[in-house]
């Protein structure tokens, strides 16, 4: 089972949003993961430090993180 936390994004998710952002493009636009995408990858890095942390005003306000719950 699959649970969702929301919660707002802080420049301390960053790693995760820039990491989450390249998978996603990687898989919508069928990108081999040889191809070198560090220039998108410092782009996305400038912009989402330009929106981070948020302001009730930002474009990024919320990241949801999937938990998985442990069968016990």
């Amino acid at each position: 089972m699959t649970n969702v936390t929301i919660k707002r994004a802080r420049i301390e998710d960053l790693e995760t949003l820039l990491s989450w952002r390249m998978e996603v493009l990687r898989e919508v636009f069928d990108i081999d993961e040889d191809t070198d995408m560090s220039e998108l990858e410092e782009s996305s890095r400038e912009y989402y430090v330009g929106e981070l942390p948020l302001t009730p005003n930002g474009k990024i306000d919320t990241m949801a993180l999937p938990v998985l719950l442990k069968a016990v």
